[in-house]
């Protein structure tokens, strides 16, 4: 007898997909079918019955307008007291009304163009005959009378032809919507009745399917779970410690292998338990010496989970705990080893991603509440290259970090113009402290310069000329401090130059009056002595005058 042990798992896998692609492709053959057919008869109620009767319905509306474009055209007539008030003009409703029945006529040819039974041949023979009378004897009379102004005749028309043409053509298009209707309610009856068989064909299928796959699929579960049984109980025997188990393989199944496999590592981990024994002693002289060093270290498994933390460590975290539970209220420094390294952090799938790509070193600094915290984590990888976890080392630089904000803020006061400020070097040491000191100095130096050359500049707005900045200052200071002197030298010497030129002004102004006022003097004499010539030149004038009257008397 042919045993499915002898196959592999993926063959096995393989014949089943293979079973059920084809059971199912079957299904879905007749459901292809049956919705084809569903498909056709829904194509055929449309194009056959819809759409038809839609047509009718459509050209029995455009009737139905053109009916109410005569009586509107009645309104036009001048008799009545309405033909003034018309929105429209007749000609226009009467072009309405031949626009109308050129669509109609357009929409029975699209209604011809079908193919039609010998029933629909006489119904639709029926209703194009009922709708030409309508037209020909009907509108066209009425549409004619009322382009002629003969509205009695448009009237009489419209009363009595008309009426009656319109309702035989209404009743024969009724007989012809409801030839449609009839017609394809008993179409829709036959797709129903092919919709029902095939959901029970396709049932019927389905089940049957689902039978075969369930009576091989328990063939090939049980060719699967039995020998994995096994495999597990004696996986569990080694678990256990026992590792003389007897392993019999048969077969060439990945089960075979898998025994095989087993009967391997049980003899592996005979001579691999001697070594770690020995390995073991190795770790334990790391762990004892990672106890007493000074550096806060802290290992953590692929996980993240912490599985160390040394004495310097706890430490810290103890006398950090208060700061730090203002920001994670469920942290204890008690409880690090055995809790998971994303409880140091606000996005913890962020920092498993780290890790998670943690190749080098990574350097950070974390902060939680109050503290600066720098970490370094390295990972930690077996000979194969293999990540086992990470080590991470941890310094508290919340001191350092509050020395540099108090030097970044002093700066940039500095920058802005306010050179005040100082560092209190008093609770640093170090580099810091010297850092501090620098700064101070520096500043002090900048200050005492601003302050005198300030001072100067105050004097020189309120005319004093004589300040001068004394104080003896190197580099850019000193160079600063000759320029200031220089300038109140130069402004000082342009001041003097500046007097001198207005004093010759004011002496060259004082000489020009004089002269003015002589030329004036001098004016005033020569306007006298010809106001006399003139008095003198007037008594000549008389004088002749009189010489001349006396000569003519005489």
């Amino acid at each position: 007898m042919l045993s499915l042990n002898n196959f592999r798992i993926g063959s096995r896998l393989v014949f089943q997909a293979l079973g059920m692609f084809f059971w199912f492709a079957v299904l879905v053959l007749v459901a292809m079918s049956a919705m084809r057919s569903l498909q056709q008869a829904t194509e055929t109620v449309f194009r056959e019955k819809l759409e038809p009767g839609a047509i009718v319905l459509r050209i029995q509306t455009l009737m139905t307008e053109n009916r109410l474009l005569v009586a509107e055209g009645l309104l036009h007539d001048p008799t009545a007291r309405s033909a003034a008030r018309q929105p429209a003009t007749l000609a226009a409703r009467m072009d309405a009304l031949l626009k109308n029945r050129d669509e109609i006529s357009e929409l029975w040819k699209q209604f011809k163009s079908r193919s039609l039974n010998a029933e629909e041949e006489g119904l639709a023979r029926a209703y194009e005959q009922a709708r030409a009378v309508f037209v020909r004897d009907g509108l066209m009379q009425a549409r004619e009378a009322l382009l002629a102004g003969d509205f009695d005749k448009a009237a009489a028309v419209n009363a009595t032809t008309l009426p009656e043409a319109f309702a035989k053509a209404g009743r024969a298009a009724d007989d012809l919507r409801n030839y449609y209707a009839a017609s394809g309610k008993a179409l829709y009856q036959d797709s129903e009745a092919a919709y029902h068989s095939a959901v029970w064909l396709m049932l019927g299928i389905a089940l049957l399917v689902s039978a075969l796959i369930a009576f091989f699929a328990f063939l090939f579960i049980r060719s699967i779970t039995r020998p994995l049984a096994a495999a597990v109980d004696l996986a569990g025997a080694v678990a256990d410690g026992k590792l003389d188990n007897p392993i019999a393989v048969e077969g060439r199944d990945e089960a075979s292998e898998l025994f095989s496999a087993l009967s391997k590592m049980q003899g592996d981990l005979r001579q691999r338990i001697e070594s770690e024994r020995q390995a073991a002693n190795a770790t334990l002289r790391v762990k004892t010496a990672l106890d007493v060093s000074s550096n806060c270290v802290m290992l953590a498994d692929p996980d993240g989970k912490v599985i160390y933390a040394n004495a310097a460590l706890l430490g810290m975290m103890r006398e950090a705990e208060a700061d730090v539970r203002v920001e994670l209220p469920q942290f204890r420094a008690d409880a690090i080893v055995g809790s998971n390294i994303d409880v140091y952090h606000r996005n913890p799938a962020h920092q498993r991603a780290i890790l998670a790509g943690l190749k080098n070193q990574h350097r950070t600094e974390i902060g939680i509440g109050r503290r600066r915290f720098s970490l370094v984590a390295t990972p930690i990888v077996d000979e194969h290259g293999k990540t086992l976890g990470s080590v991470a080392e941890w310094r508290d630089r919340t001191a350092e970090v509050e020395i540099e904000r108090e030097v970044s803020d002093v700066i940039a006061a500095a920058v802005a113009g306010d050179i005040s400020r100082r560092l209190d070097t008093a609770r640093m040491s170090g580099f810091f402290r010297q850092l501090s000191e620098g700064i101070n100095a520096l500043l002090e130096a900048n200050a005492g310069a601003f302050r005198e050359i300030g001072a100067v500049l105050a004097r020189l707005s309120q005319g004093d000329l004589t300040a001068r900045v004394t104080s003896d200052y190197r580099g850019a200071l000193g160079t600063l401090r000759d320029d200031t002197n220089t300038t109140v030298d130069r402004l000082h010497e342009l001041v003097v130059q500046i007097k001198d030129s207005t004093d010759a002004i004011n002496t060259a102004a004082k000489e020009i009056a004089t002269g003015n006022q002589d030329l004036s003097a001098r004016t005033e004499e020569q306007a006298s002595s010809l106001e006399e010539t003139a008095s003198s030149m007037e008594e000549l004038t008389g004088t002749v005058k009189q010489n001349a009257d006396n000569a003519r008397q005489a």
